[in-house]
């Protein structure tokens, strides 16, 4: 799957964009409640370890969208994946923002991890290797005074490219639902696409077409 170096992918729902498109502010959420307990545990004991009294994230994906991430983090009608202007989104959030630091996750086999050289600053932006399909670049905010479970920062929406709604949204709800979320741009012409993951039309003509063909060469 190919990296994107220009572009972050956020997958979420559709109440997170209205509260993004509204506000022109991103959330980050607390990893205490993540599925990989992996990750969550190096989370907290690098939280322990630095005497924090808060670490929160928001984690991105730096490929093309896929169906793992699409089922696994935005599953239903009512998911959306942003794909933001990478360098924009980290400059609007780590300029002039203390507390805030971003990297690309690094993916350790455990076998590997026994002799490596890892600090403990860098326990947040380590996964195991079973997870290195994610590709996955991270925001984290720490702050040992500070103690919240979520906390909003200021994003323009220029740091938007585009925006997927779920290939899972019926056509009729996408209908109503583009012109919702295209007024809440300002003036900006932030393109709002339905994912065809699912069910593609051009590929399915592609199909159509080998058959055509084959039928053709048969006689």
């Amino acid at each position: 799957m190919p990296i994107l170096k220009k572009y972050l992918r956020r997958y979420t729902d559709l109440p997170a964009l209205i509260h993004l498109l509204r506000t022109e502010r991103i959330t980050f959420l607390n990893p205490s409640k993540w599925v990989d307990r992996n990750d969550a545990y190096f989370m907290d004991i690098y939280k322990k370890q630095k005497h924090l009294s808060t670490l929160l994230a928001i984690c991105c994906s730096m490929k093309s969208e896929t169906y793992h991430d699409w089922h696994v983090f935005s599953h239903g009608s009512s998911g959306v994946c942003i794909s933001f202007h990478r360098q924009e989104l980290v400059n609007a959030l780590t300029i002039g923002n203390s507390g805030i630091r971003s990297g690309e996750v690094r993916y350790l086999k455990i076998e590997n991890i026994k002799t490596s050289d890892l600090e403990v600053e860098e326990l947040p932006l380590v996964k195991r290797a079973p997870y290195s399909s994610e590709s996955e670049f991270r925001f984290i905010y720490e702050s040992s005074k500070v103690k919240v479970e979520t906390l909003s920062f200021p994003m323009p929406l220029e740091c938007i490219e585009k925006t997927y709604l779920s290939p899972w949204m019926p056509l009729s709800i996408v209908d109503s639902v583009k012109p919702t979320l295209k007024g809440l741009c300002r003036n900006l012409r932030i393109p709002f696409i339905h994912s065809t993951l699912i069910s593609n039309e051009e590929w399915m003509h592609r199909g159509d077409e080998i058959v055509k063909s084959a039928r053709k060469r048969s006689k």
